[in-house]
């Protein structure tokens, strides 16, 4: 053979091979926008946030709430995928939107005429029972895990995460006013993505994962209510600490950029 068709042969060889482990080991960044639903059990202790009667005012509510709505936003990238799989990572910002968990507390914004009478004493601050609370969370996330390819379209991926932000807890407006109450808030769990990535980019998917929140809010609006005697109340304010352990199933759409 010519050392020139030799060459040739051997430059096409390596370009081919070169194109072929591109596309074994090519990365992609895909955006996802993603919805659906969480579970509504929380663990809420509520107590006196001063005093020593805070320990003997704590009581769990396992009662959960209502409705429970949950939306992210993620970016998620990846150096490439091999036919048994490989890594990937991402970033994402999280918002939980929980309705109609019910409490009993004593709102500091109300205030009854001549008072609630107990031996006597005047106690300007009424028991509200069963009154309705919201709940509020956004938070950022950072994940890392594993994904497998199943052909050209399909992966399934398994991405634990972890996150941080701020919470907002919501009572009924008393005197014109909506009483809310804000502090950290933190989450971590585990996502199992089916994504399907059409020809054009466009992606498709759902996602089920199990997950741990927990965020503790002072509520300087109201006081704890769970006693008969408002005399023992030895706090100017509310602390309310809720923690759960829940699924979340989600549906997603998204782009690869």
């Amino acid at each position: 053979m010519p050392i020139r068709a030799f060459a040739s042969a051997t430059l096409l060889a390596l370009v081919g091979g070169a194109a072929s482990g591109a596309e074994l080991l090519g990365g992609f960044v895909d955006m996802r926008l993603s919805g659906g639903i969480s579970g509504g059990a929380a663990d809420v202790h509520y107590s006196d946030n001063q005093g020593p009667a805070a320990e003997r005012a704590n009581t769990t509510n396992d009662e959960g709430f209502d409705t429970n709505y949950r939306i992210k936003v993620d970016w998620v990238g990846s150096l490439g995928l091999r036919s048994y799989g490989g890594w990937i990572w991402g970033v994402g910002l999280t918002y939980n939107y929980r309705t109609d968990l019910e409490l009993d507390y004593r709102d500091e914004g109300v205030e009854v005429p001549g008072g609630n009478n107990i031996d006597g004493i005047a106690n300007p601050t009424p028991l509200v029972t069963d009154a309705p609370v919201d709940f509020h969370a956004w938070s950022a996330n950072g994940f890392i895990g594993y994904a497998v390819p199943f052909g050209e379209h399909f992966q399934l991926e398994f991405l634990p995460f972890v996150g941080v932000g701020r919470a907002y807890m919501e009572t009924p407006e008393s005197q014109g006013h909506l009483n809310r109450a804000a502090d950290a808030y933190t989450e971590a769990g585990l996502n199992v993505n089916a994504v399907w990535t059409l020809r054009n980019g466009f992606q498709f998917g759902a996602s089920v994962g199990y997950w741990w929140w927990e965020t503790s809010i002072t509520h300087d609006a109201i006081e704890e209510g769970l006693r008969a005697d408002p005399r023992e109340l030895t706090g100017s304010s509310a602390k309310f600490k809720f923690e759960s352990w829940d699924y979340q199933a989600l549906l997603f759409i998204g782009i690869r950029l």
